[in-house]
């Protein structure tokens, strides 16, 4: 079962849910590539931000690939 039975509106679904999970995966990998690599943001909140990201990263790698 997908998410449509209208053959016509699948690829507009398609290209919002794949443009919006790169968007994600993107922001998520530029805010641990910028807590990993500035020295003044190796604080314990920037650290845990940087986990939550990577979480983010894989709850969405999941979840929108089957969608999709």
């Amino acid at each position: 079962m997908g998410l449509l039975e209208d053959s016509e509106m699948q690829p507009v679904f398609f290209e919002l849910f794949l443009s919006m999970y790169l968007v994600v995966v993107l922001g998520n990998l530029l805010i641990i590539l910028a807590v990993s690599s500035e020295s003044p943001l190796h604080t314990p909140m920037y650290f845990f931000l940087s986990n939550l990201s990577l979480a983010d990263i894989g709850f969405i790698s999941t979840t929108v690939p089957k969608m999709l």
